[in-house]
């Protein structure tokens, strides 16, 4: 009997410490969607596995909630399918912005998640100081995984894990995620053209606070471009990032080639995607930006003239590459007053003097009552 009841009293003492490690479990760490916005210093009850869906080559995100009080959390994560490519997964930590101004009736005061501190740089292959993290009680920390399927895969469910390690848990904690792959297979550049801004001057400024040289003004806009292209969008202005066509005259087609051609032709982004090409190429004005109307002559008749022959030499350099139908001059930017309108119209007229046949781009907000 004496025996019994010890077995018994073993049994009740497994449950307790069972209950108190799924406890911890369930209150310290758990899942999330990648659409979910998980604000730091409010309650969030995740998930204990995660169920996605990609095409192969396609991108899939989740999220690592982790309840304070923790200490130095370390997470590894296990991609269920073959990756001939390294890497097939990138963990970062979501760092967060103080709103202290609402936009609109949606938005919020307090901090957002918003920066993502990648545990190993991509481009780089260098770690940087994400990780381990440090969260405080009352708050949570969100990790962010993205996963990339690569087109070669077999359609089919795959099964993966997601370990986080603590000294403040009591063993590490294991999450299953599952990805059901699809037959489809998403192409490495979109169908449609995009074009999005990039200001290399400003980000220069950003990163090492004070105007920077021609080099690093190039190398940032190139790494930016590449960021850009694993979201299959375009940075159509890259070309003004760069002295030897922006600034020089005969054009330096050399360095040009040896800057960009990766980008033309194909390159292999440094995660994901492969054979990845831009959609738009934005022709710069180093010679006359403002064409406007008469009564304002921003720039002198020689100006006008000498960049209509700087289109010209750009378009028949990427008509003999095949790629003149990306080509765009940015004609204006937000036009609204009848003269802006004149000015969008005098500016074309200029492009189509030199019998060029890249496209106009305007750009203009669509307000809807």
């Amino acid at each position: 009997r004496i025996r019994k009841m010890f077995s018994f009293f073993l049994f009740l003492l497994f449950l307790l410490a069972y209950q108190i490690d799924v406890s911890v479990f369930a209150s310290s760490v758990s899942l999330a969607h990648s659409l979910v916005k998980i604000r730091p210093d409010r309650g969030f009850s995740g998930k204990e596995t995660i169920s996605m869906f990609a095409c192969r080559n396609e991108y899939e995100s989740l999220q690592v909630v982790l309840d304070g009080p923790l200490d130095n959390v370390s997470v590894s994560v296990e991609v269920p399918w073959p990756c001939p490519r390294s890497p097939c997964y990138v963990i970062y930590r979501a760092e967060y912005i103080n709103i202290t101004e609402v936009s609109d009736c949606y938005g919020d005061l307090g901090l957002w998640p918003d920066p993502l501190i990648p545990h190993t740089d991509i481009f780089y292959n260098e770690q940087r100081d994400g990780f381990p993290i440090n969260i405080p009680g009352k708050e949570n920390r969100v990790i962010w995984i993205d996963l990339f399927v690569p087109p070669a895969t077999t359609p089919g469910m795959f099964k993966g894990k997601i370990t986080v390690t603590s000294p403040s848990l009591p063993k590490p904690v294991m999450f299953p995620y599952s990805v059901t792959v699809w037959k489809g297979t998403l192409p490495a550049v979109s169908s449609f053209v995009t074009e999005f801004d990039f200001l290399s001057t400003e980000a220069v400024k950003v990163h090492y606070g004070q105007p920077g040289n021609a080099t690093v003004m190039l190398l940032l806009t190139q790494l930016y471009l590449q960021a850009a292209m694993m979201n299959r969008i375009t940075l159509g202005n890259f070309l003004s990032s760069d002295e030897a066509i922006h600034s020089s005259h005969p054009i330096d087609w050399k360095s040009v080639e040896k800057h960009w051609e990766p980008f033309l032709s194909g390159i292999n982004l440094p995660f994901g995607l492969q054979e990845s090409v831009v959609t738009s190429i934005g022709v710069p004005t180093p010679f006359c930006h403002d064409f406007s109307t008469a009564e304002a002559q921003p720039c002198n008749e020689t100006q006008k003239c000498q960049q209509v022959y700087y289109w010209r030499e750009v378009y028949e350099y990427f008509h003999k590459k095949g790629l003149s139908s990306r080509l765009y001059d940015y004609t204006f930017d937000e036009p609204h007053s009848q003269q802006e309108w004149q000015s969008v119209r005098n500016r074309a007229s200029y492009v189509r003097e030199g019998l060029l046949q890249f496209q106009n781009c305007v750009k203009h907000l669509l307000f809807m009552k």
